[in-house]
Order: C-alpha cells, then sequence, then structure tokens
C-alpha cells in the first residue's frame, strides 16, 4: 500500500513513544513510504529537541538514510494554494492541512494518511482521503 505518513506517525519511528509500535508496523507495510518536504524539517527539528548526545546523532544518521528511501513531495505554490483551501473548509490547522494537500496532490484513491492526530484525520477524511491510525 502507498501511505502518506503526516509527522505524527513518522515521529513514532525514531522516537520511542507508546504507539511506536504500531507506526513501525503500518511503515512496513507502505510501499513507498511518501511525505512532504514540511516532515523533513519536523523530523529533523524533533530529533534534535527531544534526543540528545549519541542517541540524536545515531538517530539522524538513520533518518537520513531512510530519507533516501522515501517519496518526498515538493510543496509547490499548487499544494499552499490547497491547503489554504482546506484549512478554511475544514478549520483545520494550517501545518495540518499542508499535510493534507501534499497527500490529495498526488491523486492516488488507493493512497493511505497515515496519522495520529484525530483533528487532522477528520479533516484528512473530509477531504477525501482513506485515513489510517495505526
Amino acid at each position: 500500500m502507498t501511505a502518506y505518513f503526516d509527522t505524527s506517525a513518522l515521529l513514532k519511528i525514531y522516537i520511542e513513544e507508546p504507539d511506536s509500535p504500531a507506526a513501525v508496523s503500518a511503515a512496513q507495510d507502505s510501499d513507498p513510504l511518501v511525505l512532504s518536504q514540511l516532515s523533513v524539517l519536523e523530523l529533523l527539528r524533533s530529533v534534535g529537541l527531544h534526543l540528545s548526545g549519541h542517541s540524536r546523532e545515531v538517530t539522524r544518521v538513520i533518518l537520513e538514510s531512510d530519507l533516501e528511501t522515501m517519496a518526498v513531495i515538493r510543496i509547490d505554490d499548487l499544494i499552499w494554494r490547497s491547503a489554504a483551501d482546506i484549512a478554511v473548509r475544514t478549520g483545520a490547522k494550517s501545518l495540518d492541512s499542508l499535510h493534507i494537500a501534499a497527500a490529495l496532490s498526488l491523486a492516488d484513491p488507493h493512497l493511505a494518511f497515515v496519522t495520529f492526530d484525530k483533528k487532522q484525520a477528520r479533516a484528512a477524511a473530509d477531504s477525501g482521503l482513506r485515513v489510517v491510525i495505526p
């Protein structure tokens, strides 16, 4: 299955949290795993803030290596505009809307939108995405 992972789902792969096993399992089922440029920024920021020392360095190296195998969506003007429309229509937060717009830009009716954020999940479903909360 092709799956777009928002940062709430991706982060659980790299930083141990209660839902990490479910996120890892969902990622293993995804081919390819898709994310946006925004996710790259959010992931690198979170790893830098939540981990320290050797753990941070090792996790960052693993993340950088993994990014080479993931499909990263470039955020262009159409995605920015779509995100604004989604935010107004659904009331979703700006960055959540940007993730939704990036996923919608693939125009893949079989795409799974993976998130642990319930408000974002509702906005994604209202926008026509098939939502998976592992």
